[in-house]
């Protein structure tokens, strides 16, 4: 009867730590999402609102951009994904993201997505730009940034 008692004491611990172990894994997972999505926010950021070249906002990259080093504005980052369990940065290098897991990264582009509270500036001055990373158990993670056409005056 003891041996009894006693298996089911070791079964309810083993469960409680299987539990535990996952919570963990999956917190690890969003943390890594999270990071990789504000990398990649970040970047976009960085880049002009309109083309330098020509001042367009054109969605998406043009035929001749084979890499994410060469895009040049916001709009050139619409639809880009890439997925890998380790994803390359801009400068080229591979940023592992651990235990060989696979993450999906994901840019959606809207432009006129104008604040409700700006009545003065024109609707196309505006962007929202949504990255989604998917981690290897599948949840999804999403940052969005509202990105502006600013013109700097000297």
């Amino acid at each position: 009867m003891a041996a009894v008692v006693l298996a089911v004491a070791v079964l309810g611990a083993c469960s409680t730590l299987t539990a535990s172990y996952q919570n963990i894994s999956n917190l690890r997972q969003t943390a890594t999402a999270v990071s990789l999505a504000r990398e990649l926010i970040e970047e976009i950021a960085a880049r002009p609102y309109v083309s330098p070249i020509d001042g367009s906002i054109t969605t998406g990259p043009s035929s001749s951009m084979t890499s994410r080093s060469q895009f040049a504005k916001v709009g050139d980052y619409a639809g880009y994904t890439d997925t890998s369990n380790s994803l390359v940065g801009l400068d080229g290098t591979s940023l592992s993201v651990g235990a060989g897991e696979t993450y999906t990264r994901q840019v959606t582009v809207t432009f006129g997505a104008k604040p409700s509270v700006d009545t003065a500036s024109p609707a196309n001055d505006f962007a929202l730009v949504t990255v989604t990373v998917t981690t290897p158990s599948g949840q999804a993670v999403s940052l969005s940034r509202t990105m502006a056409n600013e013109t700097l005056a000297r």
